[in-house]
């Protein structure tokens, strides 16, 4: 997903707006400054034009930063209203959802929201449902397995028709190993430069999901 497709980013931006500075919006959004300032830049990056002239202290929009603003606050306007409007409707929306996922993910990403989404949503059910099988198994037979969402590591493989992904956060890996283990092949951490390691025991990547 871009990042201007990405509604928080578009809040964290309209806030350091309203706000006057990254240090008040990053209060009112509970977040750090740094994170605030990395969206910006972000933005930025992806438009490939500045939104703010930081040599101006405060610093202030560019005429670019004014048209996003202008379209930012549109489309954020637009959202809240739509969510507002399904809340005032929620005998509407019913039905079951089928969830499948691993334990570790549905621990991560679901299960906190979970409580709050049946609230908001009493007559819609979620099935949750355990991943048995492996990657491609899941992905081939979604459909048939009737699996409305599937949480897992974002597949290498192309994806079956009707079938979109949508990035809902990052789970890191952390390589354990005793003292003993190390003594006896090396720190794995550092595999790279001398010590032995067996296959699979390099320093883990960061996968998105």
């Amino acid at each position: 997903m871009k990042k201007t497709q990405n509604l928080e980013n578009l809040h964290v931006f309209c806030e350091i707006v309203r706000t006057g500075s990254v240090k008040a919006a990053s209060d009112a959004l509970n977040t750090e400054t740094s994170n605030a300032f990395r969206t910006v830049r972000q933005l930025e990056d992806e438009l490939g034009v500045a939104l703010f002239d930081r040599e101006k202290r405060p610093m202030q929009l560019t005429s670019y930063g004014t048209q996003f603003y202008r379209y930012s606050s549109k489309i954020l306007k637009l959202h809240h209203q739509m969510l507002e409007e399904l809340k005032d409707d929620t005998d509407a929306m019913a039905g079951r959802i089928t969830v499948c996922s691993t334990a570790g993910f549905r621990q991560q990403f679901l299960t906190p929201s979970l409580v709050e989404f049946q609230m908001d949503h009493p007559n819609i059910v979620i099935d949750l449902r355990e991943m048995n099988s492996g990657v491609s198994d899941v992905l081939n037979s979604a459909t048939e397995s009737g699996n409305d969402v599937v949480l897992m590591y974002k597949p290498q493989e192309a994806l079956p028709p009707g079938m979109e992904v949508r990035e809902c956060g990052v789970m890191p890996f952390i390589a354990c190993a005793s003292p003993l283990y190390i003594k006896r092949f090396g720190n794995i951490l550092e595999a790279g430069n001398g010590a032995r390691a067996p296959r699979g025991m390099q320093k883990p990547p960061r996968h998105s999901s």
